[in-house]
């Protein structure tokens, strides 16, 4: 039976938040949800949880035990565990954990976040040459401890300065009261910005949404230019501090012509570019979104010498300003010798590319029916070279000496003369 008082329990979790990551599967993060009770209560808690969002594949919620008994003036606590799908929207889910003790709820709330890294806008268009314009690096995350991040551009096309960069209000903040260490450097010699930041021990963690950096560039020319987030990282001030997992959204400046669907293929390589027939090579092409719009894309890898016969298509998502690699193991089982081309064409599904030309590139495999012959050194050729000439010499010396028809003996010593009796 459960007996229950008036002044009821409190309940706590330690983890308040927790961040949901791209690539994210099964269990994303653990809380404790502890209870309490007062001198006058004592019984039987039934846990549960619910979203504030119920969409398709949403989180999903267990607590082990589900149920803990609560003795007058004592504490019994619950590990929740929350999962997600590989297909879990990202969203922000407020979660409402609820303890209930007969009659008597208490709750507590634990924030999911989408962990994000995005420069925002994503595009700026049509600032003039002598002109500035002003991005921001932001992100979203539970109970970030530390960042870092490095920002490419055309050097040619825009110019920053350390003091055209700042870091954002709640770092800041942490750095003016030696809570934390910031770091930024501009390169304007290769184009690039880097920003790191972390936390010392004992500071307070970063939760929710908000700006990392700002950053204000100078237009020197005209032209387009990605402005593309590399090197970063996340890290979770969770127990052992693990990199959080997230896909970063990079941006994009244009005052030409800027085309609302451009997409295109930067390089293609094949490795290796010779290969016995049986064996695998590999297909590297690079694709960049350098139109205004995130396009769904569609790869496709064709046999050029077999009458452009496809051997594979991919289809991805990209965002303005964003590249990506896209590889692809070819088995050459069936294949002839001699030389192939390969093309790589890349399309826009549901819209026109409104610049064709840089859709496609071609490169060649040259594929043999044995193991290619192995080139022998130099030193090697002139060493036996050097050894049959001197077993020549030997051979024509004894030749010669057998030639000569004369028998050598050697001589008898002389005989003492003999004794006259």
């Amino acid at each position: 039976m459960t007996v229950v008082a008036a002044l009821g329990f409190t309940i706590t979790a330690d983890i308040t938040a927790l961040s949901i990551g791209p690539s994210d599967t099964g269990p994303i993060g653990t809380s404790t949800i502890s209870m309490v009770a007062t001198q006058q209560t004592s019984g039987t808690v039934s846990l549960s949880a619910s979203s504030n969002l119920s969409p398709s594949n949403a989180p999903t919620f267990s607590f082990n035990p589900a149920q803990v008994v609560l003795h007058q003036g004592g504490t019994n606590s619950s590990l929740l565990t929350v999962s997600v799908a590989n297909n879990t929207p990202h969203f922000t889910y407020n979660v409402t954990v609820s303890a209930q003790l007969g009659q008597i709820i208490n709750n507590v709330t634990i924030l999911l976040v989408p962990t994000t890294l995005t420069v925002q806008p994503g595009v700026v268009k049509g600032v003039a040459t002598g002109n500035t314009f002003t991005i921001s690096v932001d992100t979203s995350a539970a109970n970030l401890f530390g960042w870092q991040f490095q920002l490419s551009y055309n050097k040619t096309l825009l110019s920053a300065s350390t003091s055209s960069v700042s870091f954002g209000s709640f770092w800041t903040a942490a750095a003016s009261t030696q809570q934390a260490f910031l770091i930024k450097r501009v390169n304007q010699t290769s184009g690039t910005i880097l920003m790191a930041v972390t936390l010392f021990a004992g500071a307070k963690t970063f939760t929710g949404n908000g700006t990392l950096a700002t950053i204000t560039f100078t237009v020197k020319t005209v032209g387009i230019t990605a402005l593309g987030l590399t090197s970063d990282f996340l890290i979770n001030g969770v127990g052992l501090g693990q990199t959080l997992d997230f896909s970063p959204k990079n941006g994009l400046f244009c005052n030409s012509t800027c085309l609302d669907h451009d997409v295109a293929v930067e390089k293609f390589t094949i490795t290796p570019s010779t290969a016995t027939i049986g064996a695998n090579v590999t297909f590297d092409a690079t694709v960049s979104n350098i139109g205004l719009n995130t396009e769904t894309v569609q790869l496709t890898y064709s046999l050029v010498t077999g009458g452009g016969t496809p051997l594979t298509a991919r289809t991805f998502s990209l965002a303005p300003g964003n590249t990506t690699d896209i590889t692809y193991t070819y088995s050459t089982s069936n294949s002839i010798p001699g030389a192939s081309t390969i093309t790589v064409h890349v399309a826009i599904l549901g819209s026109s590319d409104l610049n064709p030309g840089n859709n496609d590139l071609s490169t060649q495999v040259t594929l043999s029916t044995g193991a290619p012959p192995t080139s022998i050194p130099y030193a090697y050729i002139i060493a036996a070279v050097v050894g049959v000439a001197i077993a020549a010499v030997a051979i024509i010396m004894l030749l010669r000496r057998r030639s000569s028809g004369q028998t050598r003996y050697p001589k008898k010593p002389p005989q003492p003369p003999a004794r006259v009796k």
